[in-house]
């Protein structure tokens, strides 16, 4: 069935009505509550870097570029980085990317949600395909069209890859495998992988979607923690090597193997599947008892803060 919100206390938090179907999310409270939480502390980020804005710490030189800071200092007030500066150079704040893009989702949020758990799971499945494969052949082609035009390598990755407009697909389907995985409480029907698990198969047809009805023995605890353990190893093992790659073919003064946008467009629907399969698998898989550690719970403690900063410490380290 389709599930509106458990209750009238986690309506009142998420700015949902509360009914017995379809959860209508007023769209105004809904912002509110996402900018109460994170615009105190995004603005104050913005106050504390601006003098080393000023003192010529960035992609943008004031004394120099003119003009040009006035976007910047537009998109920061209004959380749009991702739609211009980028191309011209670097926000004030660097993370303020991901706030700026998150922002964008946030909007638009309150009238997809509906419409999503309107869908049924055949739908789904197969809507999270096609954002799949929407969002490798915007990164891909944005990446190469832009290349052309610009010869730049960071314009064209950043008109690829960190906009709201090419990342939106994504987003899709974060919300599209939530509401699957909320729904199917007994069993989920997931997408079918290729070999490896990078690119699913297509499935335009009801009839090509299959069901655990099908095959009940792949929906077992057993069998969903199979896939998060092989999808697990993996993204690591795939991962090293085309890290590796890159990084040897950037020392003999190449521009690398492009393993940025490999891993901007490539691996999602693989990622994905390691997260639903982790919801799936009772804690009972080596993948689960891997990130129960004390290791693994440190790095996740500390690995959004590792991220958001990553870009000025590469930098520095180079």
């Amino acid at each position: 069935g389709i599930r509106g919100p458990a209750s009238s206390a986690d309506a009142e938090a998420t700015g949902e009505s509360p009914n017995n179907g379809v959860g209508v999310i007023d769209w105004w409270r809904f912002n509110q509550n996402r900018f109460a939480r994170v615009g105190p502390l995004y603005y104050l980020t913005a106050l504390i870097a601006a003098p080393a804005f000023f003192l010529g710490y960035g992609y943008i030189n004031p004394a120099k570029d003119g003009l040009f800071v006035i976007p910047v200092f537009v998109t920061l007030i209004i959380p749009l980085s991702t739609l211009i500066c980028f191309v011209l150079g670097s926000p004030i704040v660097g993370p303020a990317w991901t706030i700026s893009t998150l922002a964008s989702f946030w909007v638009c949020f309150p009238t997809w949600m509906p419409r999503i758990q309107r869908m049924t799971d055949g739908e789904i499945v197969r809507a999270i395909v096609q954002c799949y494969y929407l969002q490798l052949s915007l990164a891909v082609g944005l990446f190469f069209i832009v290349i052309v035009f610009t010869q730049s390598f960071w314009i064209a990755f950043s008109a690829a890859t960190m906009n709201p407009f090419s990342r939106f697909p994504l987003f899709l389907m974060g919300m599209l495998a939530a509401v699957l995985c909320m729904r199917s409480e007994d069993a989920l029907p997931w997408p079918q992988a290729c070999v490896p698990t990078w690119f699913p198969k297509c499935c335009p047809h009801r009839d090509s979607v299959e069901t655990p009805h099908d095959h009940p023995e792949r929906d077992s605890e057993k069998s969903w923690g199979s896939v998060a353990v092989s999808a697990s190893l993996q993204l690591l093992i795939v991962t090293l090597i085309v890290s590796g790659l890159d990084a040897l073919a950037r020392a003999f003064g190449s521009k690398g193997i492009l393993g940025a946008l490999w891993f901007q467009a490539i691996v999602p629907f693989a990622q994905l599947t390691v997260v639903v399969a982790l919801t799936r698998d009772g804690g009972l898989s080596q993948a689960s008892a891997w990130l129960r550690t004390s290791i693994a719970q440190w790095l996740g403690q500390c690995s959004l803060s590792m991220y958001l900063i990553h870009l000025p410490v590469n930098e520095r380290n180079s």
